[in-house]
């Protein structure tokens, strides 16, 4: 995260991390103590097409088409896609399955679907290794 948000790495780490999280949460300073993680219900990654299209059919935008587009911005559009377009469709299956709330019906749409619908967690070595490196850099941020 520090080396995407910072052309030149900050000394303080602890509180160039708090920052980061700040400007990724759109300004907004939660705090995550008292509360465990939920459960990813998307990726940007593997849901990148899907996002895109609800954006552009809810928003009547190109986001592709914009040659520089805040991450606010981004981030606003992202909140408030319709319910009729794909990714949501997507989203709610993977919500309701996580909380064991299936209909039959949506059942059989899951495993016709399974490929677009999981998410698989299959992580490098590397980004297990930076991910661990910055949730520790978060937590001296909090001592």
């Amino acid at each position: 995260m520090l080396r995407l948000l910072y052309k030149e790495q900050p000394e303080n780490k602890a509180e160039a991390v708090r920052k980061g999280i700040k400007f990724l949460n759109c300004g907004e300073d939660y705090s995550s103590e008292g509360t465990a993680p939920e459960a990813r219900i998307f990726s940007f990654t593997r849901d990148a097409k899907f996002i895109y299209t609800a954006i552009n059919k809810s928003h009547r935008v190109d986001i592709q088409a914009i040659d520089r587009l805040h991450w606010w911005k981004f981030c606003y559009m992202f909140s408030d896609i319709n319910e009729d377009t794909m990714f949501s469709r997507i989203i709610d299956i993977r919500s309701r399955k996580k909380r064991g709330k299936l209909s039959k019906e949506e059942h059989e749409y899951y495993a016709r679907n399974k490929k677009i619908i999981e998410i698989q967690d299959n992580q490098s070595q590397e980004t297990e290794k930076a991910k661990n490196e910055f949730l520790s850099l978060l937590n001296k941020g909090k001592e």
